[in-house]
């Protein structure tokens, strides 16, 4: 056994323990909110010592931090899986994207949901910003390619579109007025190609 090999080991051993460590954490904090855990509840979840969580973590507030930026990037992740690049015709590429996110939404609310009860924690503000500023940029190119099929205005058709997008809205949708996702799916894609777009064929030339 080299002496690389143990030091390559030793750095994956530590790298395991510290994400060990953050997922016991996230599951605390999605469960009761960021300012409810203990660590000794810490420790037994992800079966380490006090003393270890605090080699990989020099205080409670530094753990937290570390896993809002954890939970941050894993809601980033899913919600690029929505973003499509494959569709070339704008009413499918629309439809295709909300179809796409309203099924992360669903996969993922509980995250979502605690999300929203962690409002003005810094890190996961700046998430959510960052991934609106996306998913609105998205629907601007979607729609861009179809302005002369529009109804309204480009900048009122995308705002139209993106609102559809937001997790409150399929929260809605789901919960109080109990349609599946692919109810909701469905009826935003009608809703929306009669709102925003012409009858096929015809053309804007204002």
């Amino acid at each position: 056994m080299t002496r690389r090999y143990v030091m390559v080991r030793r750095a994956q051993l530590t790298e395991e323990t510290s994400r060990r460590i953050l997922r016991a954490v996230l599951d605390l904090v999605l469960e009761r909110g960021p300012d409810t855990f203990a660590l000794d509840e810490v420790c037994s979840r992800a079966d380490v010592s006090l003393r270890t969580v605090y080699y990989h973590f020099p205080s409670r507030a530094a753990l937290l931090s570390a896993a809002l930026v954890e939970l941050a990037r894993e809601m980033g992740a899913a919600a690029l899986r929505a973003f499509r690049d494959d569709l070339a015709e704008p009413r499918e590429a629309l439809a295709g994207y909300i179809g796409g996110i309203y099924q992360v939404y669903a996969e993922e609310s509980p995250r979502f949901d605690a999300i929203l009860r962690m409002r003005g924690v810094p890190e996961l503000d700046a998430t959510i910003a960052r991934l609106r500023a996306a998913a609105r940029a998205h629907i601007s190119t979607i729609l861009g390619a179809a302005r002369t099929e529009l109804r309204l205005p480009l900048p009122d058709a995308i705002s139209a579109a993106y609102l559809q997008t937001l997790y409150p809205v399929w929260q809605s949708y789901t919960s109080d007025l109990g349609m599946t996702t692919a109810e909701a799916v469905a009826f935003v894609t009608r809703f929306l190609e009669s709102a925003l777009f012409l009858p096929r064929g015809l053309v804007n030339t204002g």
